[in-house]
């Protein structure tokens, strides 16, 4: 077995020169083995990567949103700005890329998401911030001899706990960043992230921001592009839950 597919793997990348100036599709057995995709495997690694530390964070172009958060009231901003914490809205991006053409996106580190009260400018307009949580997670794409083609690890990183003068618990911010991310020759992929909602989980007396964000990535080679998607629902109470 051993030499059958490394005879196949010799046969493949003797015929890589003839097929790289075509963009037909190939018909031979060996190249449409290599590009077909079999399985996709989900791994929760978040216990591996361990809590945000400066490290993890040294990407980030403005770092101090995430390790120096000013935890301190700000009552005479938030009299001024009159919050309405009922009701919640996204200050932040919809959609950003993450991943493009195998490559971190350009302004992935300084693009994210929110939920807030109405009429808030800025997550340090409220107080009472926790310590930021992270989820990580990896997709590995293999095609028929169990290559790895396609390896996506990517961290969606959650501020959350703000209130104002005590009422409430909003998401200051909510981020996805790659961390590692590899494919194979003729394999290529993007990503994005995607906010669908966010909404009061709680009451008008006692908001809870609420979270829907969709990670999504597409795998492309001669053969088939494929899109993905994991959803998340994230909250102010510092929650990262899978929906899929």
């Amino acid at each position: 077995m051993k030499s059958l597919i490394a005879l196949s793997s010799v046969l493949i990348l003797m015929s890589f020169n003839s097929l790289a100036n075509t963009s037909e599709p190939p018909h031979n057995p060996e190249y449409l083995n290599y590009l077909t995709v079999v399985s996709v495997k989900t791994i929760d690694l978040t216990d591996e990567y361990g809590e945000i530390t400066t490290e993890t964070t040294s990407n980030t172009e403005d770092p101090t949103e995430i390790k120096n958060f000013d935890l301190t009231p700000v009552d005479t901003a938030l009299d001024a700005i009159n919050l309405i914490v009922d009701k919640i809205i996204n200050i932040g991006e919809k959609i950003w890329g993450v991943v493009e053409k195998g490559r971190p996106a350009t302004n992935y580190a300084n693009t994210k998401a929110s939920a807030l009260p109405a009429n808030a400018t800025n997550w340090d307009q409220l107080e009472n911030w926790q310590a930021p949580r992270s989820k990580v997670v990896q997709v590995v794409h293999k095609n028929v001899y169990g290559m790895e083609v396609v390896k996506f690890t990517y961290r969606i990183i959650l501020l959350y706990g703000g209130s104002v003068k005590g009422v409430g618990k909003y998401i200051g911010y909510a981020a996805v960043e790659p961390v590692e991310m590899s494919s194979v020759y003729m394999y290529s992929f993007d990503a994005k992230a995607e906010v669908d909602a966010v909404y009061n989980q709680g009451t008008s007396k006692n908001p809870i921001a609420g979270m829907v964000l969709n990670v999504k990535w597409t795998v492309e080679s001669l053969l088939k592009k494929s899109t993905l998607t994991h959803s998340y629902t994230l909250d102010g109470l510092g929650n990262i839950a899978a929906m899929n």
